[in-house]
This record gives structure tokens, sequence and C-alpha cells, in this order.
């Protein structure tokens, strides 16, 4: 063996250590790889029920009395008469109410509607079906 001591080297002869944490330079592309992440799955799912539920209003209450002022107008009317007419119109207007049903669409009387807006509201296009002339 030699004469020779190991002693430890200087501070200035050591390599620089390492910042401890991550860069700020990493954490800014990793924040604007979830932001961009997060922007595309909103959109994604946002557009993914654009269609939703029809709903459409009728005032019910409005064309079943025209119907019945004008049933009740016919001479010669009499309360057998009248009930079977009643009977046929409440076929006719549930055979409409069907028609939605099938397309899809939710009809709601306007007496249970807290709103409805006048692109929603059918009594007029019901009634003309019906052949009943609302007033």
């Amino acid at each position: 063996m030699s004469d020779t001591t190991i002693t430890p080297s200087s501070a200035a002869t050591q390599p620089a250590a390492a910042p401890a944490g991550v860069s700020i330079v990493t954490a800014c592309v990793i924040a604007a790889v979830f932001s961009a992440f997060s922007g595309f799955a909103s959109w994604h799912f946002a557009s993914q029920n654009i269609g939703g539920t029809q709903v459409a209003v009728i005032d019910a209450g409005k064309i079943a009395r025209q119907s019945m002022n004008a049933t009740l107008a016919k001479p010669g009317m009499n309360p057998e008469r009248a009930a079977a007419e009643a009977d046929v119109f409440i076929e006719r207007l549930n055979k409409t109410m069907e028609e939605y049903a099938e397309a899809g669409i939710v009809v709601v009387n306007t007496n249970v509607a807290l709103t409805r807006p006048a692109g929603n509201d059918i009594t007029q296009t019901i009634a003309a079906k019906l052949g009943v002339k609302l007033q």
C-alpha cells in the first residue's frame, strides 16, 4: 500500500447539485395539456345533447269549451246526442295527442305549465285539426 491518503475533494471540483422540485416550464406544459384536454372534453360532452325533448303546451279546456258550446248550439241537441258527440271529440283529441307522443313531443296542459312560450303553444293547431273554431 502507498502513503497516499485519500481526502475528500474540494467543493470546487464537485458537480453542482440539481435543483429540487419541478421546473416552471414543465409545470406550464402539463397545465397546457390538461387545459386543452378539459376544453375538448367539455365541448364534446356539451355537444352530445343538442336536441333534447321537445315540449308543447295546449289549452285543452279552451278547446273543449268551444267544442261543447258548438255542440250544444246545434238544433235538436239532446243530452244523449251531446254525450255521444263529446265521446267522439275526446277520441279524436286522444288520437291527435298520440301523434305527438309518437313523435317524441311531450304535451303539457297550460294550467300546469309555469311558462308557455308562444312558439310552443299548439292550441290553435289542435283546434284546427279537430274542426273547433276558437274565439
